[in-house]
């Protein structure tokens, strides 16, 4: 995905590691060049033991890269305290994105467990995907950023793109304390 991005690339880790980082600036750096804007946010809770503590290695990832000119990749400094993981990014045109969604920290993992990932491509789902991003970037105060206008508005463009052929899956973004509902219910269905 990294490879084919031109325009917007978002990754939600729940931790970042600066050895996974830099295994992955690389791919970052292609779609940097390329013209991407990349946001890395983390969900860490802030509690966290100090030498855990993603918060530190966002910092020091935030002044190497100001340190290298690299103004449009973003590792922002604060916690959305969600335990979300996916990578978004457009596939080379800003009216087509896919997100891949799952149980990988992106950021973190040295992918040596199994994991388990899926890739949407419905314009629709993926703009729900980046709302509750845009909610989440407000952090405990509530306020708006320039950032979370950006997420906003692109929330808004992906939503009103043309949805693909239906296919034979469905999806439902499953949001904190709906899990243990969600779960309950597709248990009786089965």
């Amino acid at each position: 995905m990294l490879k084919k991005s031109r325009h917007r690339v978002i990754i939600h880790s729940t931790f970042i590691s600066e050895e996974r980082f830099n295994a992955l600036l690389p791919q970052l750096l292609g779609a940097h060049n390329r013209g991407a804007a990349i946001d890395i946010m983390w969900g860490q809770n802030e509690q966290a033991v100090a030498t855990k503590s993603t918060r530190n290695v966002a910092l020091r990832l935030q002044e190497r890269l100001g340190t290298m000119k690299l103004d449009r990749i973003r590792v922002h400094p604060f916690s959305t305290d969600s335990h979300a993981k996916f990578l978004l990014a457009d596939t080379g045109t800003i009216d087509q994105f896919h997100c891949v969604i799952g149980s990988c920290n992106w950021l973190y993992s040295s992918f040596e467990n199994i994991e388990i990932s899926a890739r949407l491509r419905d314009p629709v789902i993926i703009g729900e995907i980046v709302a509750e991003l845009a909610e989440l970037s407000r952090g405990r105060n509530g306020n708006w950023t320039d950032f979370t206008n950006e997420l906003a508005a692109l929330s808004s463009h992906l939503e009103s793109l043309p949805r693909p052929a239906p296919g034979q899956a469905q999806t439902a973004l499953v949001m904190g304390s709906q899990h243990q509902i969600w779960c309950e219910r597709r248990e009786m269905t089965l």
